[in-house]
């Protein structure tokens, strides 16, 4: 815990490790948080059944539904 607490002193008393440390972090929140999103678009996708038993039709089922 000292060595880290150490390692912090160190980083934040030069002023280019400021930035660094602060600056990627900030711009990678801009920028992934625009790219992220949770809306879910149907996907179409195509099955090449060669079993076509009663296991398939239930896994196809699941896909569907």
């Amino acid at each position: 815990m000292a060595l880290t607490i150490r390692e912090f002193l160190v980083l934040f008393k030069d002023k280019r490790s400021h930035m660094v440390v602060v600056i990627p972090p900030l711009i990678q929140l801009l920028v992934f948080s625009y790219a992220a999103s949770f809306d879910l678009n149907p996907v179409p996708y195509a099955v090449y059944d060669r079993d076509q038993g009663y296991a398939a039709r239930d896994l196809l089922a699941r896909f569907a539904g």
